[in-house]
């Protein structure tokens, strides 16, 4: 059979200011003929299906369309919530669902969160086991006192995930079936990982990580929350990363994995080039030599930011930008920030201030430079005969 990882939609999401629901609708458009012309039997989405817990209607508009043409193209769905969305509202109707083919498993409460189900194939039965993203703070607050109960296992993501896990194992083998696949929203505690700008902190210390002895015993483990590709294990253990860039930190190539799971649960998985969507670049320098190097070449097209090291003000770069790259969308200037390290006058004693001392801050602001020479003899006099003229 053919399982179709995927995750990190983050539908609703703006760019910086920029809309990306077209570009989301036209990821879906890909996904489904992918679907269609692989022959998938099985979407994986693995959390963070909409950007936050109260979606606008559009997005919760393509997500339904989604799934009609996700299952109209011949497969069946699995989907879970990650951090950023409202379990409650996305398990929505999850028995209905169901039916149809689209299984969504949103509860966090203990006894469902790691309960596995079983679905059937052409060539023979599947154990899933879809945990949703779970906040410790949460799921260890069962009672209805609010009291936490005893437990063996720490009151982490880790901790949270073993919990809910601890029963699986041993009904899958129960049942005899002999492959498997688990979806989880979580950070994988490994130093190769690096965090995209655009993704949550889940906890501070280190309570949000979790590590792949969690996994054990699972055909493949189709992971959320990192927006890059990574994989564990031989590719048994895996983030899809999401579909398109949400920050300038998402260079790297944007996939979806496609996995060819045998009946005894061995595997094979192609990591499968997202074509839609904007590349991100980040480009440095002089304001001057950005319009004109070509070395800045591999730019063109992409969601652009500019990192200017001009130590004057330059009127309207952003224009003078769009110019060479039309979807420049962001400008920072490490110059200009650093000059505010070099001390200009407290707000207090502005007043107390001479004009030729508010001269000499704002050159020392704008040159990084005292004003010295010929240059403050020149805006001496010129402030000077702006004071004589007045009179």
């Amino acid at each position: 059979m053919k399982i179709l990882h995927t995750s990190d939609w983050h539908l609703g999401r703006k760019f910086v200011n920029e809309d990306l629901l077209a570009t989301q609708s036209d990821f879906v458009d890909w996904l489904v003929e992918t679907v269609r012309t692989e022959k998938i039997e099985l979407v994986a989405i693995a959390g963070d299906v909409y950007d936050r817990s109260v979606p606008p209607e559009e997005a919760v508009a393509l997500l339904g369309r989604a799934l009609d043409d996700i299952v109209g193209a011949g497969a069946q769905v699995v989907m879970i919530p990650g951090n950023h969305d409202n379990t409650t509202r996305l398990g929505f109707g999850e028995r209905a669902f169901g039916l149809a083919g689209i299984h969504i498993r949103g509860s966090i409460k203990p006894e469902r969160a790691g309960a596995p189900f079983f679905l059937d194939f052409k060539d023979g039965p599947l154990a899933v086991v879809a945990v949703p993203f779970l906040d410790p703070g949460m799921y260890f607050v069962r009672g209805a006192d609010g009291e936490y109960p005893e437990s063996q296992f720490e009151r982490t993501h880790e901790g949270a995930l073993q919990d809910a896990l601890q029963n699986a194992r041993s009904t899958i083998s129960e049942r005899g079936t002999k492959r498997s696949l688990i979806l989880s929203h979580a950070f994988v505690d490994k130093e190769v990982i690096e965090s995209s700008d655009s993704e949550k902190v889940l906890r501070v210390g280190g309570t949000d990580r979790v590590g792949l002895n969690v996994f054990a015993g699972f055909s493949y483990a189709a992971l959320g929350h990192i927006h890059r590709p990574y994989s564990f294990e031989e590719n048994r253990i895996s983030y899809s990363g999401s579909p398109i860039p949400y920050s300038f930190s998402e260079e790297a190539q944007k996939i979806v994995r496609i996995i060819e799971m045998t009946p005894d649960g061995s595997i094979e998985v192609e990591e499968r080039a997202v074509p839609i969507g904007r590349r991100v670049a980040t480009i440095t320098g002089l304001l001057a030599d950005l319009l004109k190097e070509e070395k800045h070449s591999y730019a063109d097209g992409c969601w652009v930011r500019a990192i200017l090291m001009d130590t004057e003000v330059r009127l309207n770069p952003m224009a003078q930008l769009r110019t060479r790259f039309p979807h420049t969308i962001a400008i920072e200037n490490n110059a200009l920030d650093a000059r505010s390290q070099t001390g200009g006058p407290d707000v207090e004693k502005i007043d107390s201030l001479t004009d030729e001392e508010l001269a000499e801050h704002y050159w020392l602001d704008v040159r990084e430079e005292k004003l010295e020479g010929e240059y403050r003899s020149l805006l001496v006099d010129a402030i000077l005969t702006e004071k004589e003229a007045a009179q």
